[in-house]
């Protein structure tokens, strides 16, 4: 397609409206194509270039995180992560993010007690879980992530209050807390 768009509904649903080459429109509704519940708050969604694909990750109101795959010319398949990996029940909105195309996926959010909650998807499409933080603290907004690739590292970002942000870092194989930075 010559772009396509992925956007919450007001019917609580995630929906996804593209544009051929041909100027023509499309418009699927994936949260009824995969039999989803209804998302609590936002979702996370990107483009993954070696399936071409769409991926959106959301949380429902018992906490459960889904994530609904649509590869092109296929039709939209849910898996729910915390079912498969084990992972607790989700208070905060996920965030999603992965090392390189075709690489590692990984879904991070916050559950009721603030503890940092890191899932991973490999290339052979396995899940793990990892706890990654467990002080992060109940009044804890977030978490955002990103990878770097020229440092092969990734990120984990998250709210204290009253302007902090935490930054989780792993380089290598360990976890690091680093000091909070205030933003103003």
């Amino acid at each position: 397609s010559r772009f396509s768009v992925v956007a919450g509904g007001v019917d609580k649903n995630v929906h996804r409206v593209c544009c051929d080459p041909d100027g023509r429109y499309t418009h699927v509704d994936l949260t009824a194509a995969s039999r989803a519940p209804d998302l609590v708050g936002r979702f996370a969604a990107l483009r993954w270039l070696a399936d071409d694909a769409v991926l959106v990750c959301f949380r429902d109101a018992r906490g459960d995180v889904h994530l609904i795959t649509k590869e092109a010319g296929e039709t939209s398949a849910r898996v729910e992560l915390r079912k498969i990996t084990g992972a607790p029940a989700a208070a905060g909105d996920p965030c999603m993010f992965r090392e390189s195309a075709g690489s590692t996926l990984h879904v991070a959010y916050l559950d009721a007690r603030g503890a940092m909650h890191l899932l991973a998807r490999d290339r052979d499409r396995r899940w793990s879980h990892v706890e990654v933080a467990a002080h992060a603290g109940q009044h804890a907004v977030g978490p955002y992530g990103l990878a770097w690739p020229h440092e092969s590292s990734l990120h984990l970002f998250y709210g204290l209050g009253g302007g902090a942000l935490r930054e989780l870092r792993r380089k290598g194989g360990a976890w690091e807390v680093q000091v909070p930075y205030l933003v103003e």
